[in-house]
Parts: C-alpha cells; structure tokens; sequence
C-alpha cells in the first residue's frame, strides 16, 4: 500500500472513531450514562484535540520542511487514543492511578526524538560533539517547552468549561462535587477547612501540575540521552526512525532540503 494510502485510511478510521465518542460524550451532557457532566465536557473536547493532533506531523512538515514517517504519525495516534478514549471515556485516569504520569513520560519522551529530529535540520557544526550537545539540549527544551504549554491549555479549559484537568478540585469522597469547578465543594465548612489545613490539602492542585512537569523532565531528559546514543551509533538508523525517507538533508554551507 503506499504512503498516500495509508495516510487517507489512517484518518478515515481515526476521524470516524472521535466523531462516534464526541457523539458519545455530548449525549451524557444531556444523561448521564458513564460519564459526569464534567467528564463529558473534557471527553468533547479532547476528542477535538485528538482530530487536531492527528494533523500536527503535517503542521511539521509544513513549518519546519521536515519528512515526518508514518511510524511517528501511528504513534501519535496511539498516544491521543491512550489519552482521550482510554484517559477519559474509560475512566483510567480514574482508575489506574499512573495513568497520567505514564503518558506523560511517554509523550516527553517522544518528543525529544521530535526535537533532535528539528533541531538537526537546522544546526551543524564541524565539530559534532559539539553540535551533538546543542542539538539534544535544544530537543530537551523543546520537550519541556511543549509540556508547558500544555498545562496551560489545561488552566484555560478548566476556567472556560469547568473540568478539572489540573485537579485543584480534591478527589476526595467527602469534598468530591463530581469535578464541576463552577460548583462549590462538598462537605461542611470544617471538613473543608480540616483538609486545606494540611499539606495533602494546600497542595494538592500544586502536585498535579508539578508531577506533570517532573515526568515530562525524566521523559525528556531519558529521550535525549536514547537520542544521542542512537544517532552517534547509527544516524542512518535514526533518520529511518523518524522519517520515511533515509537522511532526507544535507548540509553545506546552508541547510537545504532535497527534493521529495
């Protein structure tokens, strides 16, 4: 099958099956089935974060003249599907309580091979240790600067919609208000005011977002050392990694790419 092919495919089936859980998530707006009101709200609009996502290797391509494979735009479609339709709709992260921090991780990971992969078409140095060292540290914060970004995105959705995304309001039985920020919490004023008056209490939303930017730190930081290794051991192995063609650049004096 070529590239073409598969491309139109992957997106028919991908397009159709957020559509069908959007569908899905605003008919619990109107009846709660599985979902919360909030959940239902967040599952609606990831689903259309999921559709966007699965452009973004495009949106690379266009922006920075880079050959994204196949293999990268798949992996990023498994990602999207652990986060929204297993995350969200299956309630993992509910559920299984790493679920969040596993992705995390993963998704860091991934994108400092994305970063490497960027940051190489446009730095070269005769000396390639050196050039080596700029570009992972410049996949490292390219990492880190996608992962702020993101809690970002989830303060504004939590402030436009309602959800709780960044979990300022506690999972806890006796102050839980079904994750609804623009409801008061449950409980009494004493029990509210015995949980914040603890750490556990005090910090809670604080953990979310900081556990979140400690796992995009280990994903990058452990992606940009996989980075270095592979690409100082084998760059031919690399560059098929990332893109589906072998070494799609070269560089002289500028950067210029060869034609597709």
């Amino acid at each position: 099958m070529s590239e073409k092919k598969k491309y139109k495919l992957f997106y028919i089936i991908a397009i159709t099956f957020y559509f069908f859980s959007f569908v899905y998530s605003i008919a619990n707006l109107y009846k709660e089935m599985t979902l919360s009101h909030s959940q239902a709200v967040l599952s609606a609009i990831e689903c259309i974060v999921a559709v966007v996502c699965l452009f973004l290797p495009r949106i690379v391509e266009k922006l920075f003249q880079v050959k994204v494979s196949f293999s990268v735009s798949l992996f990023l479609a498994i990602y999207v599907f652990c986060a929204v339709f297993l995350g969200e709709v299956c309630e993992f992260y509910y559920k299984i309580s790493f679920w969040d921090s596993f992705l995390h991780v993963l998704m860091a990971f991934f994108l400092a091979f994305l970063g490497y992969m960027i940051g190489n078409q446009f730095f070269n140095e005769p000396n390639k240790r050196k050039s080596m060292i700029v570009i992972a540290y410049t996949s490292f914060c390219f990492c880190m600067a996608v992962g702020s970004t993101w809690e970002l995105i989830e303060f504004t959705i939590d402030s436009l919609f309602g959800t709780n995304m960044q979990k300022f309001i506690p999972e806890v039985k006796e102050l839980w208000n079904n994750g609804d920020a623009f409801k008061i919490l449950k409980g009494t004023d004493a029990e509210i005011a015995t949980f914040f008056r603890e750490p556990k209490g005090y910090k809670y939303a604080l953990m979310d977002t900081m556990e979140d930017l400690i796992c995009d730190f280990v994903g990058g930081a452990l992606g940009m050392i996989v980075c270095c290794a592979i690409y100082k051991d084998n760059q031919e192995f690399f560059y098929h990694l990332m893109n589906s063609k072998t070494h799609p650049y070269e560089f002289k004096n500028d950067i210029k790419v060869i034609s597709k």
